[in-house]
Protein backbone atom coordinates (compact mmCIF):
# COMPACT_ATOMS: atom_id res chain seq x y z
CA UNK A 1 0.00 0.00 0.00
CA UNK A 2 3.02 2.31 0.75
CA UNK A 3 4.21 1.96 -2.94
CA UNK A 4 1.09 2.67 -4.06
CA UNK A 5 0.70 5.20 -2.40
CA UNK A 6 4.13 6.66 -3.48
CA UNK A 7 3.12 5.92 -6.82
CA UNK A 8 0.05 7.72 -6.92
CA UNK A 9 1.79 11.20 -5.62
CA UNK A 10 4.54 10.59 -8.17
CA UNK A 11 2.06 10.36 -10.94
CA UNK A 12 0.10 13.54 -9.56
CA UNK A 13 3.48 15.26 -9.98
CA UNK A 14 2.73 14.70 -13.46
CA UNK A 15 -0.97 15.90 -13.06
CA UNK A 16 0.46 19.30 -12.60
CA UNK A 17 1.13 20.97 -15.39
CA UNK A 18 4.82 22.66 -15.26
CA UNK A 19 5.19 26.35 -15.32
CA UNK A 20 1.42 26.92 -14.32
CA UNK A 21 0.50 30.68 -14.52
CA UNK A 22 3.30 31.77 -16.67
CA UNK A 23 1.53 31.99 -19.48
CA UNK A 24 3.69 30.11 -21.99
CA UNK A 25 3.10 27.79 -24.89
CA UNK A 26 5.14 25.42 -23.86
CA UNK A 27 3.93 21.53 -24.99
CA UNK A 28 1.13 20.42 -22.89
CA UNK A 29 -0.87 23.14 -22.50
CA UNK A 30 -4.27 23.32 -22.78
CA UNK A 31 -5.19 24.39 -26.36
CA UNK A 32 -2.57 21.30 -26.89
CA UNK A 33 -4.56 19.19 -25.01
CA UNK A 34 -8.16 20.65 -26.74
CA UNK A 35 -6.79 19.01 -29.81
CA UNK A 36 -6.22 15.68 -28.42
CA UNK A 37 -8.74 15.16 -25.51
CA UNK A 38 -9.68 11.76 -25.99
CA UNK A 39 -13.47 13.41 -23.59
CA UNK A 40 -15.30 16.03 -23.39
CA UNK A 41 -14.41 18.50 -20.74
CA UNK A 42 -17.41 19.55 -19.16
CA UNK A 43 -18.75 16.38 -19.35
CA UNK A 44 -16.00 14.67 -17.88
CA UNK A 45 -15.68 17.51 -14.90
CA UNK A 46 -19.43 17.12 -14.02
CA UNK A 47 -18.82 13.70 -13.86
CA UNK A 48 -16.22 13.50 -11.74
CA UNK A 49 -17.56 16.26 -9.45
CA UNK A 50 -20.58 14.76 -9.09
CA UNK A 51 -18.91 11.60 -8.16
CA UNK A 52 -17.12 13.78 -5.86
CA UNK A 53 -20.62 14.55 -4.41
CA UNK A 54 -21.31 11.22 -3.45
CA UNK A 55 -18.14 10.38 -1.71
CA UNK A 56 -18.52 13.50 0.63
CA UNK A 57 -22.15 12.18 0.83
CA UNK A 58 -20.36 8.74 2.19
CA UNK A 59 -17.47 9.56 4.13
CA UNK A 60 -17.50 13.41 5.23
CA UNK A 61 -20.10 12.92 8.07
CA UNK A 62 -18.33 15.32 10.23
CA UNK A 63 -16.79 17.93 8.10
CA UNK A 64 -17.90 21.70 9.00
CA UNK A 65 -21.10 23.20 7.51
CA UNK A 66 -20.68 23.70 3.38
CA UNK A 67 -17.49 22.36 3.32
CA UNK A 68 -18.39 19.60 1.11
CA UNK A 69 -19.47 22.76 -1.55
CA UNK A 70 -16.77 24.60 -0.80
CA UNK A 71 -14.04 21.58 -1.91
CA UNK A 72 -16.65 20.94 -5.30
CA UNK A 73 -16.43 24.69 -6.71
CA UNK A 74 -11.84 24.59 -5.73
CA UNK A 75 -11.97 21.08 -7.49
CA UNK A 76 -14.26 22.20 -10.34
CA UNK A 77 -11.91 25.22 -10.79
CA UNK A 78 -8.67 22.43 -10.23
CA UNK A 79 -9.66 20.05 -12.71
CA UNK A 80 -8.55 21.65 -16.20
CA UNK A 81 -8.35 19.92 -19.36
CA UNK A 82 -4.75 19.07 -19.02
CA UNK A 83 -5.28 17.75 -15.25
CA UNK A 84 -8.55 15.56 -16.54
CA UNK A 85 -6.72 14.28 -19.47
CA UNK A 86 -3.98 13.39 -17.57
CA UNK A 87 -6.02 11.65 -14.63
CA UNK A 88 -7.55 9.54 -17.43
CA UNK A 89 -3.99 8.57 -18.70
CA UNK A 90 -3.69 7.36 -15.06
CA UNK A 91 -7.00 5.47 -14.41
CA UNK A 92 -5.70 3.74 -17.94
CA UNK A 93 -2.64 2.08 -15.78
CA UNK A 94 -2.64 -1.02 -14.38
CA UNK A 95 -4.51 -0.74 -10.82
CA UNK A 96 -5.25 2.68 -12.28
CA UNK A 97 -8.63 3.29 -10.47
CA UNK A 98 -6.97 3.04 -7.33
CA UNK A 99 -4.23 5.31 -8.50
CA UNK A 100 -6.56 7.73 -9.63
CA UNK A 101 -8.89 8.13 -6.57
CA UNK A 102 -5.59 8.55 -4.53
CA UNK A 103 -3.97 11.05 -6.97
CA UNK A 104 -7.94 13.04 -6.72
CA UNK A 105 -7.12 12.82 -2.32
CA UNK A 106 -3.96 14.47 -3.04
CA UNK A 107 -5.15 17.16 -5.47
CA UNK A 108 -8.02 18.00 -3.27
CA UNK A 109 -6.16 17.93 0.32
CA UNK A 110 -5.09 21.95 0.41
CA UNK A 111 -8.36 22.50 -1.25
CA UNK A 112 -9.99 21.15 2.06
CA UNK A 113 -7.41 22.77 4.13
CA UNK A 114 -8.70 25.95 2.72
CA UNK A 115 -12.05 24.68 3.37
CA UNK A 116 -11.87 23.61 7.32
CA UNK A 117 -9.61 21.10 7.22
CA UNK A 118 -7.72 18.25 4.56
CA UNK A 119 -8.50 15.75 7.04
CA UNK A 120 -12.27 15.95 6.27
CA UNK A 121 -11.86 14.84 2.57
CA UNK A 122 -12.88 10.98 1.68
CA UNK A 123 -11.46 8.79 -0.42
CA UNK A 124 -12.86 9.71 -3.77
CA UNK A 125 -13.58 6.65 -5.39
CA UNK A 126 -16.96 7.46 -7.15
CA UNK A 127 -14.89 10.65 -8.57
CA UNK A 128 -12.29 8.08 -9.75
CA UNK A 129 -15.00 6.18 -11.57
CA UNK A 130 -15.84 8.42 -13.37
CA UNK A 131 -12.59 8.90 -15.24
CA UNK A 132 -13.25 5.26 -16.82
CA UNK A 133 -16.76 6.33 -17.80
CA UNK A 134 -17.65 3.76 -15.04
CA UNK A 135 -20.13 6.34 -13.65
CA UNK A 136 -22.50 7.18 -16.59
CA UNK A 137 -24.38 10.44 -16.11
CA UNK A 138 -25.77 11.02 -18.79
CA UNK A 139 -28.00 8.19 -19.42
CA UNK A 140 -28.60 7.72 -15.12
CA UNK A 141 -29.44 11.70 -15.57
CA UNK A 142 -32.26 10.65 -18.57
CA UNK A 143 -33.60 7.79 -16.99
CA UNK A 144 -33.71 9.83 -13.73
CA UNK A 145 -35.73 12.79 -15.16
CA UNK A 146 -38.33 10.45 -16.58
CA UNK A 147 -39.09 8.86 -13.05
CA UNK A 148 -39.36 12.39 -11.34
CA UNK A 149 -36.17 12.29 -9.49
CA UNK A 150 -34.20 15.23 -8.12
CA UNK A 151 -31.29 13.37 -6.61
CA UNK A 152 -30.49 9.90 -6.54
CA UNK A 153 -30.76 6.69 -6.28
CA UNK A 154 -27.87 6.63 -3.53
CA UNK A 155 -26.89 3.27 -3.16
CA UNK A 156 -24.48 2.75 -0.12
CA UNK A 157 -22.99 -0.08 2.53
CA UNK A 158 -24.47 0.93 5.84
CA UNK A 159 -21.96 -0.81 7.86
CA UNK A 160 -20.02 1.04 10.52
CA UNK A 161 -16.98 2.24 10.23
CA UNK A 162 -17.50 3.38 6.97
CA UNK A 163 -15.79 0.63 4.54
CA UNK A 164 -17.02 -2.38 6.21
CA UNK A 165 -18.76 -5.26 4.86
CA UNK A 166 -20.06 -7.23 7.94
CA UNK A 167 -23.47 -5.91 8.28
CA UNK A 168 -24.53 -7.46 5.03
CA UNK A 169 -26.55 -4.43 4.33
CA UNK A 170 -27.25 -2.23 1.71
CA UNK A 171 -29.31 1.44 2.03
CA UNK A 172 -31.55 3.10 -1.18
CA UNK A 173 -31.59 6.90 -1.18
CA UNK A 174 -34.19 8.78 -3.60
CA UNK A 175 -35.37 12.26 -3.98
CA UNK A 176 -38.47 13.14 -6.38
CA UNK A 177 -39.43 16.06 -7.86
CA UNK A 178 -43.10 16.12 -6.10
CA UNK A 179 -44.85 14.38 -3.30
CA UNK A 180 -45.72 10.26 -3.69
CA UNK A 181 -47.70 8.67 -1.55
CA UNK A 182 -45.74 5.83 -1.54
CA UNK A 183 -42.42 4.24 -3.62
CA UNK A 184 -41.07 0.61 -3.92
CA UNK A 185 -37.99 -0.52 -5.26
CA UNK A 186 -36.51 -3.35 -6.93
CA UNK A 187 -32.45 -3.32 -6.20
CA UNK A 188 -30.76 -6.16 -7.30
CA UNK A 189 -33.67 -7.91 -8.09
CA UNK A 190 -35.02 -7.83 -4.42
CA UNK A 191 -38.04 -5.46 -3.79
CA UNK A 192 -37.95 -3.17 -0.86
CA UNK A 193 -40.93 -0.67 0.04
CA UNK A 194 -39.15 2.83 0.99
CA UNK A 195 -40.72 5.03 3.87
CA UNK A 196 -40.35 8.68 4.38
CA UNK A 197 -38.52 11.39 5.54
CA UNK A 198 -35.33 9.67 3.90
CA UNK A 199 -31.64 11.17 4.92
CA UNK A 200 -31.06 13.52 2.06
CA UNK A 201 -33.36 16.45 2.37
CA UNK A 202 -35.46 15.18 4.80
CA UNK A 203 -38.75 15.79 3.11
CA UNK A 204 -41.79 14.12 4.32
CA UNK A 205 -43.02 12.45 0.85
CA UNK A 206 -40.26 13.47 -1.46
CA UNK A 207 -37.17 11.78 0.19
CA UNK A 208 -37.64 8.18 0.20
CA UNK A 209 -35.41 5.65 2.27
CA UNK A 210 -35.20 2.10 2.85
CA UNK A 211 -32.68 -0.56 3.66
CA UNK A 212 -31.91 -4.24 2.21
CA UNK A 213 -30.19 -6.72 4.70
CA UNK A 214 -28.48 -10.29 3.65
CA UNK A 215 -27.65 -9.07 0.60
CA UNK A 216 -24.38 -11.56 0.24
CA UNK A 217 -21.58 -9.29 0.09
CA UNK A 218 -19.80 -12.06 0.32
CA UNK A 219 -21.39 -14.72 -1.94
CA UNK A 220 -20.34 -15.99 -5.26
CA UNK A 221 -23.31 -15.16 -7.15
CA UNK A 222 -25.43 -12.61 -5.35
CA UNK A 223 -25.60 -9.02 -7.25
CA UNK A 224 -24.14 -7.67 -4.65
CA UNK A 225 -20.68 -9.84 -4.38
CA UNK A 226 -17.73 -7.89 -3.55
CA UNK A 227 -14.81 -9.59 -5.17
CA UNK A 228 -11.60 -9.64 -2.75
CA UNK A 229 -8.39 -9.52 -3.74
CA UNK A 230 -6.96 -12.14 -1.46
CA UNK A 231 -7.95 -13.80 1.76
CA UNK A 232 -10.88 -12.84 3.75
CA UNK A 233 -11.25 -9.40 3.86
CA UNK A 234 -13.57 -7.70 5.20
CA UNK A 235 -13.36 -3.95 4.32
CA UNK A 236 -13.87 -2.14 0.71
CA UNK A 237 -13.50 1.20 -0.99
CA UNK A 238 -15.33 1.00 -4.01
CA UNK A 239 -13.17 -1.38 -6.05
CA UNK A 240 -13.82 -3.14 -7.39
CA UNK A 241 -17.11 -1.60 -8.81
CA UNK A 242 -20.55 -3.30 -7.70
CA UNK A 243 -23.05 -1.44 -10.18
CA UNK A 244 -26.70 -2.93 -9.33
CA UNK A 245 -30.10 -2.94 -11.60
CA UNK A 246 -32.41 -0.38 -9.90
CA UNK A 247 -36.27 -0.23 -10.60
CA UNK A 248 -38.73 2.07 -9.03
CA UNK A 249 -42.38 2.30 -8.81
CA UNK A 250 -44.24 5.62 -7.48
CA UNK A 251 -47.55 6.34 -6.75
CA UNK A 252 -48.93 9.70 -6.17
CA UNK A 253 -51.44 11.52 -4.13
CA UNK A 254 -53.70 11.41 -7.17
CA UNK A 255 -53.91 7.56 -7.89
CA UNK A 256 -51.62 8.31 -11.10
CA UNK A 257 -48.26 5.88 -11.05
CA UNK A 258 -44.89 6.20 -12.44
CA UNK A 259 -42.21 3.27 -12.94
CA UNK A 260 -39.44 2.41 -14.93
CA UNK A 261 -35.63 1.15 -14.43
CA UNK A 262 -32.20 2.75 -14.32
CA UNK A 263 -29.25 1.76 -15.47
CA UNK A 264 -27.03 0.09 -13.32
CA UNK A 265 -26.12 1.99 -10.48
CA UNK A 266 -22.79 2.29 -8.58
CA UNK A 267 -22.56 0.76 -4.73
CA UNK A 268 -20.79 3.01 -2.37
CA UNK A 269 -18.98 2.13 -0.01
CA UNK A 270 -20.34 4.12 2.84
CA UNK A 271 -23.99 5.68 4.11
CA UNK A 272 -25.34 8.38 6.27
Amino acid sequence: MKQLTLLSLALLAILVPAGCGSGGSAPGTEREFAKAAPTDYAVMRNKVVLGLARDFRAGAQAAPRRYGLCVRLGMRRALTRVRLDRLVAVYRRPRGRELAAQALDTLAAPIGAGCGGARFVPELVTAAAALGGEYPLSRVGIAARRLGIAYGPYLGVTCRPAGSTRCDSVGVDVVLRRDARAVTAWVGGRRLVLRTPGLHSGQAGRDWVGYLDRVGFRRPGSPFYIRSSGGRRITWNGSAAVRLPVRLQVLYPDESTTGGSLPRILLSPGWG
